[in-house]
């Protein structure tokens, strides 16, 4: 179809509307919508938009009459099928783009025929009837048109953004999610701008956005990793978590503590830079001040969402103190030592006390399922713990002594046990001692004054029907040992460590 093809077609669409054949009109609308994508969309004539604007245009001044208005289906489908080629038109296209949100007679009527898509009581209906099926097409034309008219183009961005800010977040919080997550297309569009974003996150709104932006993640289509990337711009803006974190809800807090340490992890990025270091000193402070709440979870297996938060911000610090751009933030402050390490010697001392969630489990005891173990957020706690007092102490004399001073040698020592809830403790309790004796003569010396007083347990030894012994000249030897009833029977052999 040929450009000027478009404006007999636009003429005749809007002639059939206005004779009341919504039938044939829709018919060419289709028609339409294929030839828009076979034309030069930059010698698309303001004719045509003229045309279909006003059928636009007056078909939303009825709905938009009354609060409770329901469409017919047959006008559903016209203004689904009209926005679709409204929108394939602005593909790769800044004149048809820069024509329709430059001029208001074009602007307004699809505007406000988003608007009412997303407040319009056909939003809440939950029926699988033609009629709802017809509005979730008409939803989905209405954002996709929307995140194409903005399409890398600062200037419609600029002009359309104010324009949609006050229905947004009903656009983000859409019942159906697919439709919401186009949203999000939009909503990155917009904020790759920085004087919108910056505009945005003063938005005393913001914190319900994150909100939403969290509920949709969990969703799984091609437009999910659009909340991502909107997540990314925003939560490296400056102050945007200092100012909205206690709005915001414990998934979107952990949510967002994951985005940010992939940030951190990940190379620089222009278009999103790593957060500042107000935002670090800030989640720093969190930690410490909502840490101990894991410690009411050792009689429990049920999820806790608040808790969930504190082991979110634990790996995230463990994220930053891998970091030498942010790791002398971490170790500058010692309170954050202090508390580690009494957290740490708090769980041990609880998981001493009895059975519960922070005692040790060696691999022969299957009274709990593993999903069981994996899914209470104290699981690998302890260990990540451990792994952030390692990068503390990490060349900091000042640290390495702090830690001597509270007996942490000796705790650390003591996590060198296998245990199924905090896999890899052994290896990392060693590489946070290896840390703590670096070029410290004092630390090194503790070490080297203890006296063996025993060999510990060891379940692994046990299930392989082996025994662990010292001998008479101080060394350790292991031998295998007979077994009772029906258990394989075993000779002693001696093997020397």
């Amino acid at each position: 179809m040929e450009a000027s093809k478009l404006i007999e077609s636009s003429h005749e669409i809007h002639l059939l509307y206005q004779n009341g054949n919504f039938e044939s009109c829709h018919e060419k609308l289709q028609d339409l919508q294929k030839g828009v994508t076979k034309v030069d969309r930059a010698h698309i004539s303001s004719e045509v938009f003229s045309k279909l604007c006003s059928v636009l245009k007056t078909e939303v001044d009825k709905w938009t009459e009354c609060n409770d208005y329901i469409p017919e289906l047959e006008n559903l489908n016209i203004v689904s099928t009209l926005l679709c080629c409204i929108r394939n038109s602005f593909a790769h296209c800044t004149h048809t783009q820069d024509l329709v949100s430059g001029t208001p007679t074009f602007l307004d009527p699809v505007l406000s025929c988003i608007r009412w898509t997303v407040t319009s009581p056909l939003s809440a209906s939950t029926s699988q009837d033609d009629i709802s099926e017809a509005y979730d097409a008409l939803a989905s034309s209405c954002i996709t048109c929307l995140g194409n008219l903005v399409a890398a183009n600062p200037t419609s961005r600029k002009l359309v953004w104010p324009l949609v800010t006050p229905f947004l977040s009903s656009v983000l919080a859409f019942r159906k999610w697919k439709v919401a997550q186009m949203g999000c297309v939009f909503l990155h569009h917009c904020i790759l701008e920085p004087s919108i974003k910056n505009q945005f996150v003063q938005s005393a709104d913001l914190a319900n956005i994150l909100d939403s932006l969290a509920s949709l993640y969990h969703h799984e289509s091609n437009f999910a990793c659009f909340v991502l990337f909107c997540l990314r711009l925003l939560l490296t803006s400056d102050a945007v978590l200092e100012q909205h974190w206690v709005n915001l809800g414990h998934q979107t807090q952990h949510l967002c503590l994951d985005v940010l340490g992939h940030i951190v992890d990940e190379p620089a990025d222009v278009a999103c830079p790593p957060p500042s270091t107000e935002t670090v000193v800030f989640l720093k402070q969190q930690f410490k001040t909502v840490s101990d709440l894991i410690l009411r979870t050792h009689a429990s297996y049920e999820a806790d969402h608040e808790v969930t938060v504190v082991t979110a911000l634990l790996r995230f610090l463990n994220t930053v103190a891998s970091s030498d751009q942010f790791r002398q933030i971490l170790q500058n402050d010692t309170s954050l030592l202090i508390t580690s390490v009494y957290l740490l010697r708090c769980i041990q001392d609880i998981g001493e006390s009895g059975n519960n969630a922070f005692t040790p489990l060696s691999s022969a005891e299957v009274n709990i399922t593993e999903g069981d173990i994996n899914a209470h957020p104290a699981f690998g706690f302890k260990c990540d713990l451990i792994r952030l007092i390692a990068s503390l102490v990490y060349r900091n004399t000042e640290n390495q002594d702090k830690v001597r001073e509270l007996d942490g040698l000796m705790l650390l020592l003591g996590q060198t046990r296998f245990d199924q809830r905090n896999p890899l403790i052994k290896e990392n309790a060693v590489f946070a001692l290896r840390n703590l004796l670096e070029d410290n003569p004092q630390n090194q010396q503790v070490i080297a004054d203890l006296n063996m007083q025993g060999i510990a347990p060891n379940e692994g030894l046990r299930e392989l029907g082996m025994v662990a012994e010292v001998g008479q000249d101080g060394k350790i030897s292991v031998r295998q040992v007979r077994h009772n009833g029906n258990q394989p029977r075993y000779q002693d052999d001696d093997a020397e460590l």
